[in-house]
């Protein structure tokens, strides 16, 4: 029984693994695309879930099993989205500026951090099957990444987040709004 387990673990953590390894090489390959076009302002947002199934993916063949991928970038004095997958997918222009400011923003995220969903200061409330995003960013040559529990964004009223207010407030989450604005409009 003991074997059974640890042989199922290891194949779970592989899988993940596995996973993981073709978002970064996916992400490696259109940070190579960007910079041999030219194009500075960019960056990517994936939405994950650890564990669970995301909702309403199955039906192609073409998405990631666990995630989902986009890049924005600013061509042009014109803003993009695309969803990377396994596919070919069309760019969109945006009618938003959305990388207005990059350099200034980019500047306050990096130093940004969304805290946890906490009752007081001592109990951290969680929620299990929850999604993750996860942004990258190309600064100065180099790859910031930043991820955060969707479900620190949120309250309740009956066991409020204290960091809920904080956590809105960060420049990051106001661009993820933003970006998810733009997700749900072109899906």
């Amino acid at each position: 029984m003991k074997k059974t387990i640890t042989l199922l673990l290891l194949c779970f953590s592989s899988v993940t693994f596995a996973q993981k390894t073709e978002i970064d090489s996916v992400v490696s390959k259109e940070i190579a695309i960007m910079k041999a076009r030219g194009i500075s302002e960019f960056f990517f947002k994936e939405k994950f879930c650890d564990g669970c199934i995301m909702h309403n993916r199955r039906k192609q063949k073409c998405n990631f099993k666990d995630s989902d991928l986009y890049v924005f970038w600013k061509e042009e004095n014109n803003s993009y989205f695309r969803k990377l997958n396994k596919c070919d997918t069309v760019k969109v222009k945006l009618a938003t500026e959305i990388l207005g400011n990059f350099d200034a923003t980019l500047a306050i995220v990096k130093n940004e951090s969304v805290k946890s969903y906490l009752l007081n200061k001592n109990t951290i409330r969680g929620c299990s099957q929850t999604t993750y995003s996860k942004y990258y960013f190309f600064i100065n040559e180099i790859l910031v990444t930043k991820i955060f529990d969707d479900y620190s964004l949120t309250t309740d009223s009956e066991q409020p987040n204290i960091n809920f207010a904080y956590n809105n407030a960060l420049e990051l989450i106001k661009l993820d709004k933003v970006c998810e604005k733009i997700i749900r409009k072109n899906r």
